[in-house]
């Protein structure tokens, strides 16, 4: 991926100690390279026993990404895992996305109103 697009990708983190994180911006015209290599590391997690933790930081994302994280939330459906949707307690936007979501896939989602640094 060339530098140029870097800021229209999100962060990802995701430590062994099972926590998945993804933050920041994600409106890449294309983000499968992304999500895709982020579906594999998934895969290979799967034969942990401990509930994973994924946590949605995102203050912007586009359709591509809706549909790539989707693909994750239901990649996750048959395991352990937990969803932490991060929002702006004034984005309702983002908070309602995170609700779309908590009615289509069988996994348990938290909301956290994200603290504004002053």
């Amino acid at each position: 991926m060339k530098d140029k697009f870097k800021d229209q990708l999100p962060t990802i983190t995701f430590k062994k100690e099972n926590v998945l994180k993804i933050e920041g911006k994600s409106y890449y015209v294309d983000p499968r390279s992304v999500y895709d290599k982020l579906l594999k590391e998934i895969e290979e997690y799967k034969t942990q026993e401990k509930q994973l933790e994924v946590i949605i930081d995102l203050d912007i994302f586009n359709t591509p990404t809706a549909k790539k994280l989707l693909e994750v939330f239901r990649s996750l459906e048959s395991e352990n895992a937990k969803i932490v949707w991060v929002y702006e307690e004034d984005d309702e936007d983002i908070h309602t996305a995170g609700q779309d979501y908590e009615s289509m896939v069988k996994l348990p989602f938290e909301f956290r109103i994200k603290k504004i640094k002053e």
